[in-house]
């Protein structure tokens, strides 16, 4: 990257910025006029007498003059108007244009940053230098060039009038330029070394808050929140420190700036009334003067301030560039592939994989220390460590994750650390126990390792093939891509190249996949999530129509699990005790997956049936008394008790407004004004104005009655919940945009999978024996094979951030997935699934083994015991290959010791 921030500037924008330069002073002549124009108006128009004024050989009276140069200023206003929004418009797309470039340029050299500098550098310290510190250089970029021209050529227009009228008024225009122009560039770089030292010290502060929330567990466990504190309260310091500094001085440049600026207005009321004093200036050229000046300061504000900004830009542009320019940065062409072979698989990496005297030193520490081994590429190799290392850097070599400090490493004729990613990410497959998860889903996560490039037809047809708003907007991005120097490939494109799984089709895909699941023991894990996740996970036609056909065959399994029925079925004509009155009432889901408290909320259609059939008013009537009772329990009980969580209907925060509502309401509530309760609650209700009874009816509608048994909703409200959801459902139709019905012939998408195939809900009394129905699910499921197609659909879960929604275990199982399916040449695993009970670990361990029989597989373990599994050890022992040969003669060897 350019260490100058213009060498970058016009290294990309050039022609752009003599664009804004010639219009820019295109528009100078039109100021100019704009100013000569109220002079002629004062002087001719107004104060040049009574009679005719040839204009182009035409006679026109006074007042014709008069309106004629005032339309002409008017024009001159619109057209200087008019160019300063292309003007401006155009600075502030050129701009973002380049703010994008920069940031784009900063991510791919992340990608090339070598891995150990990351051990060095936190994500919290690389992603506001990204993100929040390049900010202002999109303001600063489009301004760069166009702004100086702008406001220095206005400033000489401005000067040039004055002069033209008075020579000195021109002079006094002028007199306190120069002290200015040498005392603001000694005065503002103090403030840039300041700013300097804030920006280290916030990135410091960012690491620091970075380090407080991945180690939260720890500063609970330890009770370090007041040391943490402390040190977090001392950076603040510092930081508040600099900023007073700073503060002190960029404001007394800004009292510098303003007094001498109005000092020059003394020299024009002076010198200027003298001159019109002895007729030697006339009155209109001092207006003009005066009007020239006022526009004066504008532009020579600005054109400090942009020194200002600039400086202040230099420096965050070198300590950005700094940071992004590490030792031992990949070449960016290793990043590329060919542009010939960009769409096309890489060639197979054939023949064995040799090291000699291969060397990696980290910290002046040697990691691994002349190692020389040949691995063949149909051979099975253990990586074992009798110093628990086992051999992490090794294995990351292997991969060429690192880079060899000394030595080298081959694969048949090849240099491996010479080769480009394209053919290194598609043809070596890694993972270890650290391997991330992204955001995503399942699936993605599980592809991840075949997305390669968009496939042939998708990634280049900008739109082809979609509707014509959607090629337009195609179209757009892919030239503002262009004009950012972005990628313009399209991210909506199929990137999934099933192709390197060793699949013919879709369907052969779809066979490997699962399994592949089933190798790793992830099928019972994905099977659960898949079941009970409550996203849609898009369960095709077909598979929902079998999963309806299931639902009174499973129900009437799963009620013979113990005596009584488990599951109290959705039944349209029955109030459903195991839900909710919100629940009841809508009886389905929203189609726009809002939250049914949301919805219900802000429904025009749920509130008038509501209050028609007088259900609010009852609903807000049990509301008082709850919150009554609420209040009254928890009125002691601390604000961060888990009482809150588990039994209140309230929060803790809400319990002031409850109160304030009770209070407005007359105060009765439960254990309130005496043995009546129910006296005097319709005055009350009245006394409240809408926005307390709702509150007060949302309390109502979380009311469960197999749950909560406070028997506040009694038949009679319950048959009122009855008839407004009929009202409601005739009203609105089976088949309409917002609500998706509970219907027993019907998938319904809003709920999970397994409420689909129950059909009901789990009575809350017998909750305890939810593992036993779930184990029935997936046992039935079996039986009709319904299992694997309900988990392929599972892979829309989402796997949450860096996998959280799956267990650690889990977590592990799917990065092995990733790396299988990808059916690589050569697959090194580097201590994974090491949290697993031995048993399981073998039987995961002997299917991958199996799965790649006939093709290269490195694995880095630290049980010597699996070693036979394998055709070939390496021990490493205190970064020393201690042994190279079969796991026969290493077990010999440990018999010996």
């Amino acid at each position: 990257m350019e260490k100058s921030i213009y060498k970058y500037i016009l290294r990309h924008t050039k022609k752009d910025q003599v664009y804004l330069v010639l219009l820019t002073l295109a528009s100078m002549p039109l100021v100019y006029y704009s100013l000569e124009i109220p002079k002629l108006i004062i002087n001719k128009a107004i104060g040049g007498g009574a009679g005719l004024f040839e204009v182009f050989g035409y006679e026109i009276t006074q007042v014709q003059y008069l309106l004629l140069l005032s339309f002409l200023f008017l024009g001159l206003v619109i057209i200087n108007g008019g160019m300063k929004y292309i003007i401006n418009v155009y600075r502030g797309v050129l701009g973002e244009r380049m703010l994008r470039r920069f940031r784009y340029t900063l991510y791919n050299r992340i990608l090339r940053f070598p891995l150990p500098h990351f051990k060095n550098v936190s994500a919290s310290e690389i992603i506001p230098m990204v993100t929040a510190e390049t900010e202002p250089l999109g303001g600063f970029i489009g301004d760069s060039v166009a702004l100086p021209v702008m406001q220095g050529g206005l400033l000489v227009t401005y000067l040039s009038f004055i002069f033209v009228q008075d020579f000195y008024l021109g002079l006094a225009a002028i007199a306190l330029y120069p002290p200015q122009v040498y005392l603001i560039p000694r005065l503002q770089h103090k403030v840039n070394q300041l700013s300097k030292t804030r920006v280290q010290k916030v990135r410091k502060l960012a690491d620091r808050i970075g380090e407080s929330v991945t180690g939260i567990a720890d500063i609970h466990a330890n009770d370090t929140g007041h040391f943490e504190r402390a040190d977090i309260s001392r950076r603040l310091g510092g930081i508040f420190g600099v900023r007073n500094e700073i503060y002190r001085r960029k404001f007394f440049i800004k009292f510098l700036n303003n007094f001498l600026a109005q000092l020059t207005p003394f020299f024009f009321y002076s010198i200027g009334g003298y001159l019109v004093l002895t007729n030697e200036l006339s009155l209109g050229a001092l207006v003009a003067v005066l009007a020239a000046y006022k526009d004066i300061a504008p532009p020579w504000k600005e054109l400090l301030k942009f020194y200002q900004i600039t400086e202040d830009i230099r420096v965050k542009y070198s300590q950005i560039i700094e940071q992004f320019a590490p030792d031992g940065m990949l070449d960016a062409k290793l990043l590329e592939a060919p542009a010939a072979d960009a769409t096309q698989p890489a060639s197979p990496l054939t023949g064995a994989m040799r090291a000699n005297r291969l060397s990696y030193a980290e910290d002046g520490v040697a990691r691994v220390d002349a190692f020389s081994f040949e691995i063949d590429a149909d051979r099975h190799t253990v990586i074992l460590s009798r110093d628990g290392s086992a051999g992490d850097e090794l294995t990351q070599l292997l991969a060429r994750l690192l880079a060899p400090t000394a030595g080298s490493l081959s694969i048949g004729d090849a240099d491996l650390n010479a080769l480009p990613e394209s053919v290194t990410g598609q043809r070596i497959g890694y993972c270890s126990a650290t391997s991330r998860l992204f955001n995503a889903s399942i699936g993605d996560n599980l592809y991840y390792g075949l997305k390669h490039q968009p496939q042939v037809g998708d990634g280049d047809n900008n739109g082809a093939g979609v509707d014509k708003n959607t090629a337009a907007a195609r179209k757009t991005e892919v030239k503002e891509s262009l004009a950012s120097g972005n990628s313009t490939q399209n991210i909506d494109a199929d990137w999934v190249d099933i192709g390197l799984s060793g699949a013919a089709d879709a369907d052969e895909f779809r066979r490997i996949v699962l399994d592949i699941i089933e190798c790793v023991e992830l099928d019972d894990e994905l099977l659960t999530l898949a079941l009970r996740t409550e996203e849609d996970i898009d369960i095709p036609e077909r598979l929902a129509g079998e999963i309806v056909t299931l639902r009174g065959a499973l129900t009437e399994q799963i009620n013979h699990i113990e005596s009584g029925a488990l599951v109290e079925p959705l039944d349209p004509d029955q109030y459903i005790h195991n839900l909710t009155v919100e629940e009841n009432l809508l009886f389905g889901t929203p189609k726009n997956r809002v939250p049914v408290a949301d919805f219900l909320a802000v429904n025009p259609l749920v509130k008038r049936i509501l209050d028609s059939s007088g259900l609010r008013r009852d609903l807000a009537e049990i509301g008082l008394e709850l919150a009554g009772l609420m209040v009254e329990l928890f009125s002691d009980v601390p604000d961060d008790s888990e009482l809150f969580e588990q039994f209140s209907f309230i929060k803790a925060d809400d319990l002031p407004d409850y109160r304030r509502i009770l209070s407005a309401a007359g105060g009765v509530a439960a254990g309130d004004g005496g043995d009546d309760k129910t006296g005097d609650k319709t005055a009350n209700i009245d006394a409240l104005n809408p926005q307390q009874v709702a509150r007060l009816s949302a309390v109502s509608f979380q009311l469960c009655p197999a749950r909560h048994r406070l028997d506040l909703i009694t038949p009679p409200v319950q048959a009122k919940v009855l008839a407004a959801r009929k009202q409601l459902m005739d009203e609105l139709g089976a088949d309409n945009a917002q609500i998706r019905f509970f219907d027993r012939n019907r998938y319904n998408p809003g709920m999970s999978v397994q409420e689909n195939l129950l059909f009901g809900r789990i009575t809350y009394a017998k909750g305890h024996l939810q593992p036993r129905v779930t184990e029935t699910i997936k046992n039935t499921l079996k039986s009709t094979g319904l299992d694997r197609e309900i988990m392929l659909a599972g892979l829309n879960c989402p796997a949450g951030a860096a996998g959280s929604k799956l267990a650690p275990n889990a977590q592990q199982k799917l990065t092995l997935a990733r790396a299988l399916l990808k059916h690589p040449d050569i697959l090194i695993v580097n201590n994974i699934l090491s949290g697993l009970d031995g048993k399981s670990f073998a039987r995961i361990l002997d299917r991958v083994i199996a799965r790649r029989a006939g093709r290269n597989l490195t694995w880095a373990l630290n049980d010597p015991a699996l070693a036979a599994k394998f055709q070939q050890a390496l021990v490493v022992e205190k970064g020393k290959l201690a042994h190279n040969d079969s796991p026969q003669a290493l077990a010999e060897s440990l018999e010996n010791m």
